[in-house]
């Protein structure tokens, strides 16, 4: 008896070691004035981009990841031995393709990129609904499809370190296809220049005219359109939380010009008009386009599903395009679009 009542008692003291150690992995941190989750992670890990081990392990407290309170009780885990194996595991766990036991798929995407995603758009924008159908194509029920609504750079950095299956939209580059796969275009996008009348910057001038104008991006826009320039010390590169901050900073003479897709950069106008912050009619847009470049969807390589992810996708794209539905959708969506900004 004795050795049994022995045994007993070192299973036990072995559990409350287990358990104290699991507790003690986890560290608390009370949220600040001016923290975000980036600085967080950058202040326990060295890494700001490691912000999502952060945002998994507080994920019932945190519903917007740019909204953070202060004195919320964060828990801070420790750091997995293998970042990427991590990922792999996180995301074979949350996102998979079609299959009786885990039926859901889950991407993400961002606000005020008009007329290809916005909330405040019809049916959430042209891409939303387009990749709505060609899940639906591909197998999935429309509630087992998880679409959430991050912050562009959150959303970006989340997909690639495995939170999401795939984010979207995006354009191609050479720094995104290192950490990338992409999916066939759903849509070929012309960039457009926009300027104020005032300005002094003539309708047909040439981006080899550009001397030392100052321009505006909004964290987590992509950038390599004015990536050669900017480099060239022709353009200085201002960075804004907002694409709406940017225009107003056009407005008040703070930058000189921004590039953008005609749609965003007609829509923000109209958008700003009607809250009474400018006049669209103060502005117009350059005869010479920026780039002419694809819309896709992007699906981290991180992720041991992604590639097949992405094939899959371009079949069921490649079928309903064969079927007119892509075409009937952006041809919907642009007409809506056009109708509701007024050109």
């Amino acid at each position: 008896m004795t050795r049994i009542y022995a045994m007993r008692f070192l299973c036990v003291l072995s559990l409350w070691c287990v358990l104290t150690t699991l507790t003690q992995a986890d560290e608390q941190y009370v949220v600040r004035p001016g923290d975000t989750l980036s600085r967080i992670a950058q202040t326990f890990y060295g890494d700001p981009m490691k912000w999502t081990l952060i945002y998994r392990k507080n994920k019932r407290l945190i519903r917007n990841v740019d909204r953070l309170k202060i004195g919320w009780r964060l828990k801070i885990p420790s750091q997995p031995k293998s970042d990427t194996t991590t990922s792999q595991q996180e995301a074979s766990k949350s996102v998979s393709a079609p299959q009786a036991d885990t039926p859901i798929v889950r991407l993400v995407t961002g606000d005020a990129y008009p007329p290809f995603t916005d909330r405040k758009l019809y049916q959430d924008g042209m891409i939303t609904d387009l990749v709505i159908s060609i899940l639906k194509e591909m197998g999935y029920q429309r509630r087992d499809i998880k679409i959430e609504w991050w912050s562009w750079k959150h959303g970006f950095d989340a997909t690639k370190q495995g939170e999401f299956l795939a984010t979207f939209p995006y354009l191609k580059n050479e720094e995104r296809k290192k950490d990338f796969y992409y999916t066939a275009s759903l849509y070929d996008v012309l960039g457009r220049w926009f300027v104020k009348k005032d300005s002094g910057i003539a309708q047909d001038m040439s981006a080899q005219n550009f001397n030392e104008l100052k321009t505006c991006k909004p964290e987590g826009y992509y950038q390599h359109d004015i990536k050669e320039l900017v480099s060239q010390g022709k353009l200085q590169l201002i960075m804004t939380k907002t694409i709406e901050a940017c225009f107003e900073k056009l407005d008040k003479g703070e930058i000189d010009i921004i590039s953008a897709s005609e749609f965003v950069g007609q829509g923000i106008l109209a958008t700003l008009t009607d809250n009474g912050q400018l006049n669209k009619d103060d502005f117009f847009m350059l005869d010479e386009p920026v780039t002419s470049s694809g819309l896709h969807i992007i699906a981290s390589k991180n992720n041991p599903k992604g590639c097949k992810f992405v094939y899959e996708f371009n079949e069921a794209l490649e079928r309903l395009e064969k079927k007119g539905k892509v075409d009937r959708v952006r041809k919907r969506h642009i007409e809506i679009y056009k109708e509701e900004v007024g050109f």
